[in-house]
């Protein structure tokens, strides 16, 4: 049997995405979307009296990515897999991907994140994060390959944004507060790697999880990255590869998770000492797992 010798994208070297089946015109015709790849704006540390981190927050770690790259990508919706507070994922199917010179490039199975009409501003958020943990994608997170926007016109219709009125949550300012000759419609999306099932509920957890998680978030501490939205619902399992791609072994734990991060629209980035950001996270994996069997759900609040 002959082995594909296609090579796989990077994580920055998708330039513009094409959307198909999401998008449909003033005579309900779908129309297909051409989304830009764009930088997430910075996301500002958090900066606490209480036993600061000497230095002030860590440092960005060096991106380990060459220069962003000028593929074009295409896909279709498949599946509808979750939807929350800041959008709906769905699955996609990959029809192209291509340089401009024609050359064909690979990807593992992927999903959309859609942001709500009134979310873009966290989705962005979200992509930042994203970027800050780049070394923890595809370890104790999901490979991101991209924030991608595009600007609307008003008879273009978004089919997942039909039940976002019922959006009544008092977040502050999004672009659903302001008036409609200030906010632009924006749609933004962030390309992400399928990732497995939710860890079982209501059941003993799985040989080796807790100690994953604990691992997973220590990781994110050395960071300076505070989740803050740990809850048994983000919590999935790693790709299988095949056909996706394999796990990578984290810089600090020198070993592979089988289990997943998700949801970083609420995080923050600070400037606690390790211990501190350790003894919230330990705390909160403690109260998470010893309630998953009984079929409890703790809240990030309850914590």
């Amino acid at each position: 049997m002959a082995v594909s010798t296609t090579p796989f994208a990077l994580l920055n070297s998708i330039a513009q995405v094409t959307l198909n089946g999401l998008a449909s015109d003033a005579d309900g015709r779908l129309v297909s979307l051409n989304l830009q790849r764009r930088m997430p704006p910075p996301v500002a540390p958090e900066i606490h009296d209480f036993r600061p981190r000497e230095g002030g927050p860590p440092e960005r770690l060096p991106s380990q990515l060459p220069a962003p790259g000028d593929l074009s990508a295409t896909f279709s919706l498949t599946d509808a897999i979750d939807y929350g507070r800041v959008g709906s994922v769905r699955g996609v199917s990959l029809l192209d991907c291509s340089s401009p010179a024609g050359l064909p490039y690979a990807l593992p199975p992927l999903v959309i994140k859609i942001a709500r009409r009134s979310r873009s501003q966290e989705l962005e958020r979200e992509a930042w994060f994203y970027e800050e943990m780049e070394s923890l994608q595809g370890v104790a997170l999901a490979r991101c390959y991209g924030l991608f926007q595009v600007e609307l016109e008003h008879s273009i219709h978004i089919e997942s944004w039909n039940v976002d009125d019922e959006d009544t949550e008092n977040e502050g300012p999004t672009e659903a507060g302001k008036s409609c000759c200030d906010c632009p419609r924006v749609l933004s999306i962030l390309l992400l790697e399928r990732l497995g099932e939710r860890m079982p509920f209501g059941e003993p957890t799985p040989d080796g999880a807790r100690e994953d998680m604990y691992d997973m978030y220590s990781d994110m501490a050395e960071l300076g990255i505070n989740h803050n939205d740990i809850r048994w619902q983000n919590f999935l399992r790693a790709p299988a590869s095949p056909p996706g791609l394999p796990s990578l072994p984290s810089p600090y734990k020198h070993r592979t998770y089988a289990w997943r991060a998700i949801d970083f629209d609420n995080s923050e980035k600070n400037d606690y000492q390790f211990v501190d950001n350790e003894i919230y996270f330990a705390f909160a994996m403690r109260r998470i797992f010893y309630n998953i069997p009984f079929g409890y759900v703790v809240e990030p609040w309850e914590i």
